[in-house]
């Protein structure tokens, strides 16, 4: 699928309690139909694309003290407490899992994904991908990632993806390995630095980059 694809559509989520979501939706796959046939026919496409995903986003909590003793200080009129420490915070882990396909004909494209994170500012989490066609092209993507925000204003991240295609012809692979920060530096305004290593069976090459968002 290209860069930047769109097309339109509707979806519909349903998010009954904080732990789970599921979406559906329908897609007119006019963009995607030039995608993937716009020079040479490798997908049999109907007349609309479909995709669904599904969220499993469990909270996890260790520590801290028990709901009676949430506070410092009691509830007597006396200062036996008033001096007491106050309790110890809990870890909190925001974790998620779940599943997502994109399809339409005979192209499908299906993703599952995993990750954890923590008030504290870091997270970890991996994707794995498969895509495949009515010819004989199919494709197997692998990521991993951690980032940490020590502070508002900034996020350090780490990335390492690997890219499989299978076709006719043979086996082509590539990874890529990326470091980079994300600067806030005016409110709306983000500086991207980033350095890339792209490793592939013909070649390897880094190169430094650096974007420049703005929200508004």
């Amino acid at each position: 699928i290209a860069p930047n694809y769109a097309d339109w559509g509707a979806e519909a989520m349903y998010h009954p309690v904080s732990w789970f979501r599921v979406e559906a939706g329908a897609v007119v796959p006019d963009n995607l139909d030039d995608a993937l046939n716009g020079l040479v026919q490798t997908a049999d496409l109907g007349p609309a694309a479909y995709s669904a995903r599904i969220s499993y986003l469990p909270q996890l909590v260790f520590g801290g003290p028990p709901a009676a003793d949430a506070g410092g200080d009691d509830d007597f009129d006396d200062d036996f407490d008033d001096d007491a420490p106050p309790p110890p915070k809990p870890t909190v882990l925001n974790t998620w899992l779940g599943a997502s396909i994109f399809a339409c004909g005979d192209f499908s494209l299906v993703n599952g994904f995993l990750g954890v994170g923590s008030h504290a500012g870091w997270e970890v989490r991996a994707e794995v991908s498969r895509s495949t066609r009515t010819t004989d092209y199919e494709t197997l993507n692998a990521m991993v990632a951690a980032s940490y925000t020590p502070v508002d204003w900034l996020s350090i991240g780490l990335r390492a993806e690997r890219a499989r295609t299978q076709t006719g012809d043979g086996e082509r692979k590539a990874d890529q390995y990326v470091a980079g920060l994300e600067l806030f530096v005016l409110p709306g305004v983000e500086v991207r630095p980033e350095y890339r290593l792209v490793e592939t069976e013909a070649f390897r090459f880094g190169h430094a980059v650096i974007q420049l968002h703005t929200f508004f």
